[in-house]
């Protein structure tokens, strides 16, 4: 399964080059839905990014709407977005991977955006919680999270494009 982060910029560019694709739209609070044509399936959230409880962010029942989104969808491709397509939209797409794949292979399947996405922490420990998966999904994001290994990532292009 081909699941692709975004923005909501780019989102119908993504949904338009994968005809019948399922979709995660996740817009913030008091925010309209983009409008899409031509795909599969679409779940539509509405919270804030907010990496911590909150009333006005993520929950038990967002997280579960995104797990039972999961079960229900096949292996077309899904396009994830929220605002930015950094924090909701990349945890949403790691939860849909643990659901259908197990939540060990979210860093090898997601490592070309390590420095692009952070995904959303109240998300991923929402969902640990209700699949069970002790951390699993903390982990990973906060792999992806791990600002001292991005300015070694960084340090280490740097050496490579001044020795390469």
């Amino acid at each position: 399964m081909n699941i692709i982060i975004s923005s909501r910029k780019k989102a119908s560019l993504h949904v338009a080059r994968n005809n019948n694709c399922n979709i995660i739209s996740i817009v913030d609070c008091g925010h309209s839905h983009p409008e899409f044509v031509d795909f599969n399936r679409r779940l539509r959230l509405r919270f804030d990014d907010i990496d911590t409880p909150h009333d006005m962010g993520p929950n038990h029942v967002h997280v579960r709407e995104i797990i039972s989104f999961a079960h229900a969808i096949d292996d077309r491709p899904l396009i994830v977005h929220c605002k930015a397509g950094i924090s909701r939209s990349s945890a949403a797409a790691f939860i849909v991977y643990a659901v259908k794949f197990g939540p060990t292979g979210i860093k090898e399947h997601f490592k070309s955006m390590l420095g692009l996405i952070f995904p959303n922490a109240e998300m991923l420990r929402l969902a640990d919680g209700i699949l069970g998966n002790n951390r699993a999904l903390i982990a990973a994001g906060e792999y992806f999270r791990n600002w001292d290994l991005l300015e070694e990532l960084k340090k280490g292009q740097i050496r490579e494009a001044v020795n390469g």
